[in-house]
């Protein structure tokens, strides 16, 4: 736990480094064009369809994470600030990350269309051209790999849960055959960049198929089925009941109700429409 605590603030850190230097490389400037400028040219379905796919990612809507440990939360905790907060810190970390990476795109002439395997790509780059850069990348790329063990902790704990609680399994064979289940169903797109490179599913390479199918195409389906649960099935005054549970009155309690409803499902059947659309476009 306190290795968690240490490890973002030393990845801020790191993160800023990164910036200081790229925004200052050779043509970085293109970079920030491209993040800041809105070029309207280039707005379509398939791009708001990858934004919100982003979201559901980056926020790990969908996936359980927020149901399993949001049970675990005692009644005193202020839901709704916990929300703004998140979102908030998520989306300047998303925006300090693009004006780390996409000025080094373009100053060294690489494709800003890559997508997640950019980090991999252009932040070597970067530390080539920073004094003392092999240290700054290997500690970088350490925090990462340990960031994401903890991402795939958070994740094994929405199954083991289930498990524990739906199948009475005791925890440690719930974590261990879990664990081995998904580290097994994570080689191949680990290996994609590597001995895996040369193969692909529907014109993708594994890790960019996994990513398709899940963050546009799994998780808005059940971002749908979350939905109309909640809005319909459920009565939301309990849920309401429940965020306000601290004594804080949730004021934006009728409107968040109208978008459980109506606004958020149509948002994400539009990116699980386009996740399908995208699918057939890459197996034709």
């Amino acid at each position: 736990e306190k290795a968690s605590k240490l490890m973002m603030p030393m990845l801020l850190v790191l993160l800023f480094v990164i910036i200081f230097r790229s925004v200052t490389l050779p043509g970085a400037s293109k970079g920030l064009l491209f993040i800041f400028q809105p070029d309207f040219s280039a707005f379509t379905l398939s791009s708001v369809s990858a934004a919100l796919g982003q979201v559901f990612y980056s926020l790990s809507l969908c996936m359980g994470i927020t149901i399993t440990y949001g049970s675990y939360l005692s009644g005193k905790e202020n839901i709704p600030k916990s929300c703004m907060i998140i979102g908030g810190l998520d989306t300047v970390i998303a925006v300090l990350a693009g004006i780390a990476i996409f000025p080094a795109v373009f100053a060294f002439g690489l494709e800003p269309g890559q997508g997640p395997g950019l980090i991999f790509g252009t932040l070597p780059m970067v530390f080539a051209n920073i004094a003392g850069g092999t240290f700054f990348a290997i500690l970088f790329f350490a925090l990462v790999f340990f960031a994401a063990v903890t991402s795939a902790i958070a994740l094994l704990e929405v199954c083991a849960s289930f498990a524990i609680d739906s199948l009475g399994w005791e925890r440690k064979p719930a974590a261990l055959v879990i664990g081995t289940a998904i580290t097994l169903l994570g080689i191949p797109s680990a290996l994609s960049f590597g001995v895996l490179s040369d193969v692909t599913i529907l014109n993708q390479s594994v890790f960019d198929f996994a990513g398709l199918v899940t963050d546009n195409i799994l998780m808005p389906l059940g971002g749908l089925t979350m939905c109309y649960y909640v809005g319909w099935k459920w009565k939301p005054e309990y849920l309401l009941a429940e965020i306000e549970a601290d004594g804080t009155k949730f004021r934006l309690g009728k409107l968040w109700v109208f978008c459980i409803r109506f606004l958020t499902p149509i948002m994400v059947g539009i990116v699980s429409v386009t996740g399908f659309y995208n699918l057939y476009l890459a197996i034709r």
